[in-house]
């Protein structure tokens, strides 16, 4: 039986029927996985062209003739039958999709849509893990006959597990549906089926360190089941492990165990007539063997047959030169203790534990001859032949585990990680050769999505997979020595966060320690890929809406070439349109087609007729930047450039485009960044890699920005963009780059650093020594703070420095040519300056007093001319050197007597200088716990309506908000606050809205957009949008909000059960503060109610008539006349509104004060889903049926 990894909850079949339609059609649906965990987790999963694993449908008919499924349709939503049709022919095809008599057509299913007859389809939809599959043919009458259907009109099918499928025994649809642990694709479903699992295994200990021996209990709830345990990486399975049957059949199984050293226990059950249950994968790590580890663990029971010998002197794996296994005992005894490598390092960081069959990991043990005959599929990932890296892209199954995910190590068990399965393979290229005997990045795609924080509340809530990154360049690993006296092992993830800062998207990264087979392997980078699910998480839609590449178009991400793809000079299937949802292989082709489209646009096409515009014209640079994200990309090359970055733009990035939305633009993402920050004087520009990366030949970022600076608009924008990040106190200026550094240096120093001597600090030592952290005997410049002082005080300051005339990011940026043509991207014209008109102090913005006399620099005086607005708006004309009508002349210093933007620029002759932009908050008060508050939280949102879903808002989640209200008699300044936790959002350059009058509110949204739709306010105070896939959580969560100086305004937990409000919680309404001019505190769920209204009341005042609050109680005689008046809390609400006055006392019967028609909370009579107090009854139907996000695990 091949492997299945099974991962969900025990299957209950009496909560749902299954019935087929009376009157059995020809076609049904016979069988399908909902879950394909892919290879080699399954090494007979069902893969489509493009070795992709989706879920998949078996139609089978079983009639006498052929059928013909044009105009068929699959659904998996009863209330949308026809969903997904078959499509007919494209002339001059004529040849329909068919299914011959008693034959099988596989669908998949994993929402790619492509649909053309006889191509291999793919439904627009996903197969959802519990819900409904219907097979529909047209009624004659625009409507639909359901055919075949798996779930009944009332039930849906049960929960589904990885790699086992779901269908009739024997194909006989009068048997009730059943799972396949063997899987039967394109065959008859002849192969054992069950209808539940063994339980899943439990252990008495759980994962983490341990200082003193232990006995493990190992438990499975089935009676009559049998328990079977490795020790030794391999997965369990009837025939392989310890095994332990039950006592008799009435009994369930327990194995015990004596764990009295590291151990990595795997366990599963099985019993005949049920489904094995899960493997699970339990790490037990003791420090204080792991730092005299000199081989593999005893626990694991090896022999000499076990290990290839896969170590080498740096050119072949058949030089007898390894393994190397140890911890070495020079790094845990050096003489400087702050080099001592000690148990206690090992709990600092977050641990990661890769757990696979040892032999597939570093065996098998074949002679040095033999091994190159030997299949990849059996070769252990950590050895290969001579050239590159043979086994790269060759995955293994294995488990992963995150232990200590707080770095503590005063209890590094206290917080719960995770374990998931799935495939790992190592990566790197072949540029891994000089390293095969030593560490290996490793790629591990997971059988299931983990719901776990594990980069932090900036980063998405869910991963499907991880990267363990090793580094190869500037560590004490390389083989050149210059980049070993270089090895600082932070600079790729430094790149990725200064992107992240500057508001573009890289990857979120941390530091762990990294444990393979219980063997200490050393610090690594644990960091999510920049793939689809990484673009739908950060910038919206499905990830199957999203064309993503890595160093090239021709590498997609997802996908292999397929037969008749040619990567170059022809492009598949060239009469089809581009991004044709119907070209046989979409994503490929979708993602050369949309950037061959770019290419088009900028004059470096291969596809005929290959257009060549003049791209110094505003048509055709704006026809270009339409299909680019200029400001982003402008951020990018000013990041790698300012870097220096010599290993780049010919490689080394990721880009994405999200084809589905019809405003789409290129985005380019930071990656393997390390050749970064190295000298002081370095200029990108004129390297060998920039010119590599030509118009002909890789067509990267390099190419399109030789293609664009013959624009002069782009230059401009290009000089606009490098003053906001270069120069007062920018995400690149020196002081930033510093602190972005600092941060991840903080992080590894000293503990990381030790671990990695310790482990791999002799591999290359020339003086028989690890390198160490800092000074030890014969090493006092061969060490990690030398390197970090190095860049620091030097190799920073030179590459930010603003008036260096050589190698400096600036003076780059001036002397910056295409082909020996001078196009400058940053101008000689020297940008204005703020100042304290008073003092001639420089002064950016930020808090000023009422009447603040500010004056405007110009650094070349008396060159040049100084313009200036005071509206937001740019002080130049577009496309001209004509300044703009609201622009005003500088002469004579500002008084600001309220807060404003200002921007301004320099115009000398026809030359305009680069923008300066501040925002001034004028007599205003800074931000705190004193005068602001989180006034209105709405978590999870109503179901968008059909409006909403035809206008791209398909998820209830882009209608999210938090709202903040200052509740001091004084204005308040929101520069610089930002939420912690929870969500992720700061108040800065780019947010409109920077003050806050008395009394006033400000809105956060997960969409403006979608706000917009949904309310019908163009007034809506928004500040902006969650940033980097933030949302707040259904099941609810943490939320931080702080000060600019990092005090805590707000923090707390939200829940969605009682005693917080549960109305909140998917049918409607908003959580709204009570009384929140008496700042309540947020902690306590009775200061929160239900808003008066479904949807909430963004940016305004959340008011209730008193009948609407309490309709029980009769018209009161007087009418009310206050606002403030708050009466006991009525039944069914945990909190009591705020009142307004009814609607005797008003004109018109407003329920609120929003701007915008609201609808009236329904009475207790009725209790739909208007009513904020839902009935007991109610509010269980409503908790019951949603959706939930998983926990985590």
């Amino acid at each position: 039986m091949p492997l299945r990894l099974a991962r969900a909850a025990a299957l209950a079949l009496s909560v749902c029927s299954f019935a087929a339609p009376s009157g059995l059609a020809a076609v049904r649906i016979n069988e399908f996985m909902a879950d394909n965990p892919g290879r080699p987790v399954d090494p007979d999963a069902r893969l489509d062209m493009d070795a992709r694993s989706p879920g998949w449908i078996e139609l089978f008919n079983d009639g006498p003739a052929a059928v013909n499924l044009s105009g068929w349709a699959l659904s998996d939503d009863p209330a949308n039958p026809g969903k997904w049709v078959f499509a007919a022919p494209i002339a001059p095809a004529t040849t329909p999709t068919s299914i011959p008599a008693n034959a099988y057509r596989i669908v998949f299913a994993g929402g790619y849509e492509r649909n053309v007859a006889n191509i291999e389809p793919h439904t627009s939809f996903r197969i959802d893990n519990s819900g409904h599959l219907l097979l529909s043919q047209p009624d004659g009458s625009g409507g639909w006959t359901v055919v075949s259907r798996i779930g009944s009109p009332t039930a849906t099918y049960p929960p589904q597990r990885p790699g086992i499928s779901f269908g009739y025994p024997a194909n006989n649809p009068a048997l009730p549906p059943a799972f396949f642990p063997a899987d039967t694709p394109g065959t008859a479903n002849s192969t054992p089926a069950v209808d539940s699992f063994c339980k899943d295994t439990q252990f008495s200990v759980k994962r983490g360190f341990y200082d003193a021996p232990f006995t493990l209990t190992i438990t499975c709830a089935t009676p009559g089941a049998t328990i079977a345990y490795t020790l030794n990486g391999n997965v369990p399975s009837p025939t392989s492990g310890t095994q332990v049957p039950a006592p008799d059949a009435a009994s369930p199984p327990s194995a015990s165990l004596t764990i009295s050293g590291s151990t990595m226990v795997r366990a599963a059950a099985w019993k005949s007539g049920l489904g094995p249950s899960n493997t699970d994968t339990q790490s037990y790590l003791f420090a204080s063997q792991i730092i005299t580890q000199s081989g593999p663990l005893p626990s694991m029971g090896l022999t000499s047959a076990d290990t290839f010998p896969w170590g080498t002197s740096g050119g072949t794996v058949r030089a007898p030169a390894g393994p190397d296994w140890a911890v070495e005992t020079s790094a845990t005894q050096f003489p400087n203790p702050a080099n001592r490598f000690t148990a206690d390092d090992l709990k600092r960081l977050a641990v990661v534990s890769v757990v696979m069959p040892w032999r597939e990991c570093f065996g098998p043990n074949t002679t040095a001859p033999d091994y190159a005959a030997t299949p990849i599929a059996r070769r252990g990932m950590y050895v290969g032949a001579e050239i590159g890296v043979p086994n790269e892209g060759s995955a293994r199954t294995a488990s992963f585990e995150l232990i200590n995910p707080d770095n503590n190590p005063t209890d590094p068990n206290a917080t719960r990680g995770f374990q998931t399965d799935g495939a790992v393979h190592v990566f790197g290229g072949t540029s891994q050769l000089r390293w095969k005997s030593y560490k290996l990045s490793m790629n591990f795609k997971c059988v299931d999505s983990v719901a776990f924080n594990v980069y932090g509340d900036d980063a998405a809530p869910s991963q499907d997979s991880f990267i363990l990154d090793a580094r190869i360049n500037q560590t004490w690993l390389h083989t050149d020595a210059t980049q070993r006296q270089r090895g600082d092992y932070v600079r790729d993830h430094v790149m990725a966060d200064l992107q992240n800062n500057m508001g573009g998207h890289s990857f979120h990264s941390r530091p762990v320690h990294c444990f393979l087979n219980g063997l200490y392997w050393g610090l690594y980078t644990l960091h999510e890929k920049p793939d689809e699910k990484f673009m739908s998480d950060y910038l919206g839609g499905s990830d199957n809406d999203w064309d993503v590449f890595k160093h090239s178009a021709a590498t997609s991400v997802d996908g292999n070439t397929v037969a008749g793809q040619v990567i170059g000079s022809t492009i598949i299937n060239p009469a089809l349109p581009f991004g044709s949802s119907s070209d046989p292989s979409f994503f490929n082709s979708s993602t050369l087609r949309n950037y061959e489209d770019l290419m088009d646009l900028l004059g470096i096409g291969r596809v005929a007729p290959n257009p060549v515009p003049d791209l110094a014209t505003q048509a055709a640079y704006e026809a270009a930047a339409r299909k680019i994200d200029i400001p982003a990309f402008i951020d990018y090359i000013l990041l790698n450039t300012t870097a220096a970055n010599s290993d780049w733009p010919h490689k080394n990035y990721y880009a994405s485009f999200r084809r589905t939305d019809p405003n789409a633009r290129w985005r380019w993402h930071s990656w393997d960044a390390e050749h970064v920050f190295r000298i002081e004087s370095e200029n990108t520009f004129t390297q060998a890699t920039w010119t590599t990366d030509g118009e002909t030949t890789s067509r990267g970022p390099g190419a399109i920005t030789r293609r664009l600076a013959r624009n002069p608009e782009f230059r401009l924008q290009f000089a606009d963009r490098a003053h906001r990040h270069l120069f007062n106190n920018g995400s690149l200026s020196t002081a930033a780059l510093q602190a972005a550094f600092n941060r991840r240096f903080a992080e590894i120093e000293p503990w990381g650093i030790r671990g990695e001597s310790a482990r791999w600090g002799d591999n290359r030592s020339t003086s028989g020594q690890p390198h160490a952290y800092t000074t030890n005997g014969s090493l006092p410049t061969a060490v990690w703070t030398s390197e970090k002082s190095r860049i620091l005080t030097t190799v920073l300051p030179s590459r930010g420095h603003l008036t260096a005339t050589t190698n400096s990011a600036l003076s780059n940026l001036r002397a910056f040519s295409v082909s020996g043509t001078a196009l400058p991207l940053y101008p000689s014209v020297a940008a204005p300056q703020f100042r304290n008109a008073t003092t001639s102090s420089p002064q950016h913005g930020g808090l000023v007093p009422a009447g603040f006399s500010l004056a405007i620099a110009n650094p070349a005086a008396p060159s040049g001319t100084i313009y200036f607005t005071t509206d937001g708006s740019d002080p130049r004309t577009p496309w001209s050197s004509t300044p703009a009508p609201s622009a005003t002349t500088f002469s004579s210093p500002i008084a600001l007597s309220s807060s404003t933007t200002i921007k301004s620029r320099v115009l000398n002759g026809a030359s305009w200088s680069a923008l300066n932009e501040a925002f001034f908050s004028v007599a205003t008060t800074p931000a705190s716990a004193a005068n602001l508050v989180i006034s209105e939280l709405h978590y999870r949102p109503a179901a968008p309506s059909a409006e909403e879903v035809l206008a791209g808002f398909s998820q209830r989640s882009r209608f999210e908000f938090i709202e903040l209200l200052n509740v001091s008699p004084s204005p308040v300044s929101l520069d610089g606050v930002r939420f912690g936790k929870g969500l992720d959002f700061t108040f800065d350059a780019t947010s409109p809205i920077r003050d806050l009058a008395p009394g006033a509110r400000v809105v956060v949204a997960a969409s403006k957009a979608a706000l917009a739709l949904r309310y019908q306010n163009p007034a809506l105070p928004i500040a902006g949008e969650f940033l980097l896939g933030s949302g707040l959580a259904d099941e609810g969560e943490t939320i931080e909000l702080l000060s600019a100086s990092g005090q805590s305004i707000a923090s707390f937990t939200y829940n969605d059960r009682n005693p917080w409000p549960e109305a909140a919680d998917g049918a409607g309404f908003s959580l709204v503060l009570i009384r929140p001019h008496s700042r309540p505190d947020p902690a306590l769920p009775q200061n929160w109610r239900p808003s008066a209204a479904p949807h909430g009341s963004p940016g305004s005042d959340d008011l209730l008539s008193y009948s609407a609050w309490n309709p029980h109680t009769p018209s009161l005689a007087t009418p009310l006349t206050t606002t403030s008046t708050v009466s006991p809390t009525p039944p069914n609400s945990p909190s009591a509104p705020t009142l307004a006055p009814p609607p005797a006392a008003r004109s018109s019967p407003p329920i609120s004060s929003h701007s915008h028609p609201r609808k009236a909370p329904a009475s207790p009579t009725s209790r739909n889903n208007s009513s904020p107090f839902p009935s007991p009854a109610t509010r269980a139907r409503t908790i019951s049926s949603r959706s939930r996000k998983p926990p985590p695990i």
